[in-house]
């Protein structure tokens, strides 16, 4: 009877040892699936990173082609235009260096406490606040514009004609003209820097794929 006893709890204990190795040999399937998971997790991230770089220099490419342009007034793009604050007039607001998005709209839905670019002759522009709004001035069937930049004394002696108004200001950023000021002066080097990061990018990108 004891030795049937014996029998019993040896064969136990086999069957036990036996799922205790079939648990280790799936151990190495698990970790070989999540590994498998992984890789491409990570070619799809680079593939992400390298076009989101790739697109935020085409579009600092894009913004020093449009800051560089030689006449004064700014280009439209697509109903955009860019331009960089050149006085302190503004200074609290948008401080001088500052990168400026101008959206064109209609003068009609321009407001008081709006900040608008305006040309003051033919090849001069000026980014000031409407203060006050004339309706019909000096009737010409047109709305008139009493600017005024926020650091000044006092407003604008010239009220601005509806025609002359360019667009409103819809972004600025003072960092981001900072390094558009920097990349149109040293172009070269931003140019060289720009090369070799997407040639990383590009290098990155085939060898994750490969691994992928």
């Amino acid at each position: 009877m004891q030795t049937e006893q014996d029998a019993n709890a040896t064969e136990q204990d086999a069957n036990e040892a036996e799922q205790e190795s079939n648990v280790t040999e799936q151990d190495p399937n698990a970790t070989e699936q999540d590994s498998s998971q992984e890789e491409p997790q990570r070619s799809r991230m680079a593939s992400i990173v390298s076009e989101v770089v790739f697109y935020l220099m085409l579009l600092i490419v894009i913004g020093v082609l449009l800051l560089s342009n030689t006449s004064n007034i700014p280009r439209n793009i697509l109903g955009f235009s860019v331009l960089t604050i050149l006085t302190r007039s503004m200074q609290s607001e948008l401080p001088q260096g500052s990168f400026v998005l101008i959206r064109h709209v209609d003068q009609n839905t321009l407001q008081v406490g709006d900040d608008v670019t305006y040309l003051r002759s033919e090849d001069t522009t000026i980014t000031h606040r409407i203060v006050a709004i004339y309706e019909n001035y000096a009737d010409t069937g047109k709305r008139g514009f009493q600017t005024m930049g926020v650091n000044n004394a006092a407003p604008d002696q010239e009220i601005v004609i509806a025609d002359n108004v360019i667009g409103k200001v819809v972004f600025h950023s003072e960092p981001l003209g900072l390094f558009f000021s920097f990349v149109k002066h040293n172009i070269l080097l931003s140019i060289l820097i720009g090369t070799l990061i997407l040639g990383l990018l590009f290098a990155m990108k085939r060898v994750f794929s490969r691994t992928g």
